[in-house]
């Protein structure tokens, strides 16, 4: 068949500034691809965002990957915005009514559910404590003042502390005569609450857990298998030796006695450390080697909860002195948590027995190393030394230990979950304020919206639909609403195809 000759003069048009014929396939394509992405951008993307602009506190708009406008709560007081992974909003100081009864240092923090115990320590004249101070807490950091819960069977300090399934250890310490000890209490709980402490000596199913030496100052933590225990003070000096209690079998319920790991002695001996297991990876930082404190960090690592093997001798791969992983500064003694994978030290001692107020963080890489961060706004107020410490939801409290002129009766309490910028404007999106409408109400409002602000983008694609099938029409209507302000093409301006 012959194509058809344009009319004399006429010339073809050319869209995309000359680059594509207004009839062919190459525009007719770009055409309909801008209207395929139009229809999702109305009738999924736009909905989506209404729905999470109801129920969420912020929603994101478009692709934010640069922000160089950041607005945050004012909860998060001076903290830089955005906040750095695993900051500290500023540390408050507890009111005088949330004071302990009296001051104390070496205790063990012991948190189950709402109940929050302070166990053991040493009082302002020296002497070892038995008794045990309980608070309730709130998700929101608060508690109540304290009072007396069930004190230890004997005075215990500066002893380690592990919570296997819930149930508390209290491992070893310093008797009242200040000399370490074999002993092992575990917690009685009833419904969550601690209602007394027993021997672990096997007797009536308990496990027995008679420490091998007397120990104080060890650093103890948790495996998914059961409890280590690293370091610490003997009557030889300061400890390498490593013990762990596990389950001897899959649904077990006790552990079993304590094994010295002779082959996994750490690497130097260290007392008044920092220990603690995350993902396959176990760690003993900082502490004293009996006469200064240390930076060093040492890691062990696991595969299926055993210590893992080196393929070239078969035997344990053993401890990685992390050189490159180090303390920015020498630390013993210090109050430390883990949160979300987030090992926190707060406080302490330096090299020269100082007290120190310096928080710093590290998030372990998936290799195992560490990068230590620091913020002065996240530091306490003032210098902490042999403190206890409890993470309760987003709130972590920093209770008692010694300050500048003793031991103190005082709580720091600060939320290691800042929240995040409620408005950030960057190249090619944002973050804007939600109405975060919460709970079932939230969810039905969101999808009222969400489907109203749909029905009203259909409504539109189907007049612009109907626009393009009737251009001459619409053309004059626009001329008839503006008062002749826009003019449509005369009648017998219209070609065909245009």
């Amino acid at each position: 068949m012959a194509q058809q000759a344009l009319p004399p003069g006429a010339v073809r048009r050319r869209a995309v500034f000359g680059m594509l014929d207004a009839e062919g396939w190459g525009w007719a394509g770009v055409k309909a691809t801008f209207w395929f992405l139009t229809t999702i951008f109305l009738l999924g993307y736009i909905p989506n965002v209404v729905y999470y602009a109801t129920v969420s506190d912020t929603v994101e708009v478009g692709a934010n990957f640069i922000s160089p406008i950041n607005w945050c709560p004012a909860a998060n007081k001076d903290l830089p915005c955005p906040v750095p992974v695993g900051a500290v909003v500023p540390w408050e100081a507890s009111p005088e009514e949330l004071a302990l009864p009296e001051a104390r240092a070496g205790a063990v923090a012991v948190q189950s559910g709402t109940h929050l115990y302070l166990v053991g320590g040493t009082a302002p004249d020296g002497s070892v404590i038995p008794s045990t101070l309980e608070t309730t807490t709130t998700l929101d950091g608060n508690f109540v003042a304290w009072f007396d819960g069930p004190a230890l069977p004997e005075p215990r300090t500066e002893a380690a502390h592990a919570s296997l399934a819930g149930v508390p250890f209290i491992i070893g310490g310093l008797d009242a005569s200040g000399n370490p000890t074999t002993t092992v209490y575990v917690g009685i709980l009833e419904n969550g609450a601690l209602t007394g402490w027993a021997l672990a000596d096997g007797q009536e199913g308990r496990p027995d857990l008679t420490l091998p030496t007397p120990i104080a100052g060890a650093a103890a933590a948790t495996a998914t298998n059961g409890i280590y225990v690293f370091g610490g003070r003997t009557a030889d000096g300061v400890s390498n030796g490593v013990w762990r209690a596990i389950y001897p079998t899959e649904g077990a319920v006790n552990v079993a006695a304590w094994e010295e790991m002779t082959d996994l002695a750490l690497p130097a001996p260290r007392a008044d450390a920092v220990a603690a297991f995350v993902g396959e990876h176990a760690y003993v930082i900082g502490g004293t080697d009996g006469e200064r404190a240390s930076r060093s960090v040492f890691r062990l690592d696991f595969t299926a909860a055993e210590p893992a093997v080196n393929e070239a001798t078969g035997g344990p791969e053993g401890w990685h002195a992390l050189d490159g992983s180090a303390i920015p500064a020498p630390r013993a003694s210090v109050a430390s948590f883990v949160a979300s994978g987030t090992i926190y030290l707060v406080g302490g001692v330096d090299a020269a027995g100082d007290a120190q107020f310096t928080t710093l963080w590290a998030i372990p890489n998936t290799a195992g190393d560490l990068a230590w961060h620091y913020l002065d706004q996240s530091n306490l107020t003032e210098p902490r030394v042999d403190s206890s410490t409890a993470l309760v939801g987003a709130t972590a409290f920093v209770i008692g230990g010694e300050g500048p002129d003793g031991m103190v009766d005082s709580t720091f309490r600060g939320n290691i979950s800042p929240e995040p910028p409620f408005y950030r404007l960057g190249i090619l999106g944002a973050t804007l304020p939600g109405l975060s409408i919460k709970g079932e109400i939230g969810q039905q409002l969101g999808y009222i919206n969400a489907m109203t602000v749909g029905i009203i983008n259909f409504a539109l694609l189907v007049a612009i639909g109907v626009a393009f099938s009737h251009k001459r029409q619409t053309l004059q209507l626009f001329e008839k609403v503006s008062r002749g302000r826009f003019k449509a093409p005369r009648e017998d301006e219209f070609t065909p195809g245009t």
